[in-house]
């Protein structure tokens, strides 16, 4: 559901729909997809650490972790990284220089970089930093649970979203920094992967407090239409112009930045409420989500994250639309469905495969194997409800 947010914003914007009355605020606000991308990381990701901690047990390797990380990512997005390189025409004139950065997720700290049909995967290029400091953070976060100092694992959290307003009330406002490449960089979208961080850690911490909040949340989630209630609601407030314009057509203010990034927040998390917890209780939306048909969109969401927009291009060639040339709905049809289709062969002929190798390497010792997998990226959106349903069996790649 996050990437075909993401896949309908997109098209949205080209087509000119954005701008058209409150369907266009919605869809321009869309992008809200990427928000539940990054909860749902900090969630995942963290939730296997936090669980060794509370069961007295080491937490999962971070060589494993690592290694996983890039099969899960790397060789999808390679491929169609090269195939935005080499099918869409403005690509063509890109220096060696952009096409290794791009491949080496790094293209967001070097104006000129995002290549067309490809300019999606600058959160990929975020959460590649996220990656790579998660253990860092979930250390922190375990090592405060293991000795029982709750404040010090609010305070990890806590500074993660002080670190994001800050940071963007001063790039937004700033004559040294660039604005075109600060605001795809990891401190202004902190505060989304502590959110999700900060559930993983009421969901599986044992603290006294932390029992009082999980009982609280739990019968949230078992009435999700109050979090879904929540989630519109707030939606629909970020879609005013609170939350600043909705294209590229002016610079948001400090303010309207902030607003926008804590109304996003609060929209990924109440949606993520009902999937994290409220595990005694699975509602029928869970269960549902968690049926074969899901679970196998949920497998091909990355896929259509990654290949979205180059469908998008050639279908826009294919109909004869110029750039916010309107014809919205075939636009958006057509790309769903070809992005669907390329999806579910990059999934069967790249990412399974890929997988495959997961227990190859590293092979010198044991590793504990994390209740939740690692693998619940970028990638995990609708098949995420249901690893999150069932915690003790390791799932298929979120």
């Amino acid at each position: 559901m996050a990437a075909l947010a993401v896949l309908v914003t997109h098209v949205a914007f080209q087509t000119g729909a954005t701008q058209q009355g409150l369907g266009g605020a919605v869809a321009a606000r869309l992008d809200a997809g990427v928000a539940i991308f990054f909860v749902l990381s900090g969630y995942l990701l963290t939730a296997p650490h936090v669980k060794a901690a509370r069961q007295a047990r080491p937490s999962p390797g971070a060589r494993r972790y690592f290694w996983h990380r890039c099969l899960r990512i790397l060789p999808a997005y390679w491929l169609a990284c090269l195939a935005a390189a080499y099918l869409i025409p403005e690509n063509r004139s890109a220096s060696t220089a952009t096409l290794l950065r791009t491949l080496g997720l790094i293209q967001i700290y070097h104006r000129g970089d995002l290549l067309q049909g490809f300019t999606q995967t600058w959160s990929l290029a975020t959460e590649g930093l996220f990656y790579l400091l998660l253990p860092l953070l979930a250390g922190a976060l375990v090592s405060s649970m293991r000795r029982g100092r709750l404040g010090s694992a609010i305070a990890v959290v806590g500074s993660m979203l002080a670190l994001n307003m800050v940071f963007i009330a001063v790039a937004q406002d700033s004559t040294l920094l660039d604005r075109s490449l600060t605001g795809f960089w990891l401190p202004s979208f902190t505060s989304w992967f502590a959110a999700g961080m900060a559930l993983a850690v009421v969901r599986q911490g044992d603290h006294p407090r932390l029992r009082r909040l999980r009982s609280w949340l739990d019968a949230a989630a078992t009435a999700p239409l109050a979090c879904w209630t929540i989630a519109a609601g707030t939606f629909l407030v970020a879609a005013t112009p609170l939350a600043g314009p909705r294209g590229f057509e002016a610079v948001p203010t400090a303010g309207e930045a902030i607003a926008k990034n804590l109304l996003y927040l609060v929209v990924a998390a109440s949606l993520t409420v009902p999937l994290a917890f409220g595990q005694n209780r699975p509602t029928p939306f869970v269960r549902w989500l968690g049926s074969r048909p899901w679970r196998f969109l949920g497998e091909i969401s990355y896929g259509v994250f990654l290949w979205h927009l180059i469908v998008l291009a050639g279908v826009m060639r294919l109909l004869h639309v110029q750039l916010f040339g309107r014809h919205f709905i075939p636009v958006l049809l057509l790309t769903i469905n070809g992005s669907v289709l390329v999806s579910t062969v990059s999934l069967f002929l790249i990412e399974r495969p890929a997988l495959l190798l997961r227990e190859r390497w590293p092979s010198r010792r044991a590793q504990p194997q994390p209740a939740v997998s690692a693998d619940g990226g970028q990638e995990a959106t609708a098949a995420s409800a249901a690893a999150m349903h069932n915690w003790t069996q390791p799932h298929a790649p979120a």
